[in-house]
């Protein structure tokens, strides 16, 4: 092993008809930093089998793109991200709203630890949403998104029960 280090010189996955390309890194030390670049000129959800949980919802649509990543001292959190990727009718279901996400489409620019989506389009429930934003740091994500909303039922955001809840009083 050169340098102490595994190197990955490619490593091909083509499930169904996706195909992704992985390259990259890996130090056997803590000095090291991990590299990996990775590109996907198409990846569908389905050939992958993604189940969500709960309930085992399965997530469906198709990415593609090319990301770099170079991740000092295995610390994720300090991780620099490049690259651009690009999510066409993706659907998924996500716990806190209580009908799925479909026909999402977005494309997002990364560069180092910031997120730039310049579009995006989903439906959930009977609300359609179109959105752009700006998103930072890979320890919670935090920034700004941009969301109009055609027709939006706020029904489509409050799972049920919540709504019929009696509000807590403050304590005295």
């Amino acid at each position: 092993i050169p340098e102490k280090q595994i190197r990955i010189k490619q490593l091909l996955w083509e499930p169904g008809k996706s195909r992704l390309n992985l390259s990259g890194d890996y130090p056997l030390s803590q000095e090291g930093d991990i590299t990996l670049q990775c590109s996907a000129p198409t990846l569908s959800l389905d050939d992958v089998g993604l189940q969500l949980k709960p309930g085992g919802f399965v997530a469906r649509g198709s990415l593609k793109g090319k990301l770099q990543a170079k991740i000092p001292g295995k610390d994720l959190s300090a991780g620099a991200v490049s690259g651009e990727m690009k999510g066409e009718n993706l659907s998924f279901h996500l716990t806190s709203l209580p009908s799925p996400v479909r026909e999402c489409d977005f494309s997002a620019l990364f560069s180092g630890d910031k997120i730039v989506i310049p579009h995006f389009t989903l439906m959930t429930g009977e609300s359609s949403l179109e959105g752009k934003g700006k998103l930072r740091g890979w320890k919670g994500l935090k920034g700004a998104l941009t969301v109009t909303a055609s027709p939006l039922h706020l029904s489509d955001f409050i799972p049920p029960g919540k709504e019929d809840r009696p509000k807590k009083k403050p304590s005295s």
